[in-house]
C-alpha cells in the first residue's frame, strides 16, 4: 500500500507561487475564476493561471498529486 505522502506534491504548487507574485487556480467551468480572472484584468494585476482541468489532460500521471498538493498547502478544497 502506498503512502499518502506519495499522492500528495506540495513542491510543484510551492514552486509556482514561489516564482510568481501572483498564481490563481482554476477550472474551465468555475464562474467564479471567470470573475476573478476579469477583476484582475480590469485592476491590471497579471497572475499566471493554472487550469486544473488541462493539468489533468497535459498531465495526467502528476494531476491528483498537484492537487493534493494544493488542498495540503491552502486548507482548501474549491479552487
Amino acid at each position: 500500500m502506498g503512502s499518502v505522502t506519495s499522492k500528495v506534491n506540495v513542491n510543484v504548487v510551492q514552486e509556482q507561487v514561489k516564482n510568481e507574485p501572483v498564481v490563481m487556480y482554476t477550472k474551465t467551468s468555475c464562474t467564479f475564476c471567470t470573475k476573478a480572472k476579469d477583476l484582475f484584468a480590469d485592476v491590471k494585476v497579471a497572475y499566471k493561471e493554472v487550469n486544473l482541468d488541462s493539468l489533468k489532460v497535459e498531465q495526467p500521471k502528476d494531476y491528483l498529486g498537484i492537487v493534493n498538493g494544493l488542498v495540503y498547502t491552502t486548507r482548501q478544497t474549491s479552487v
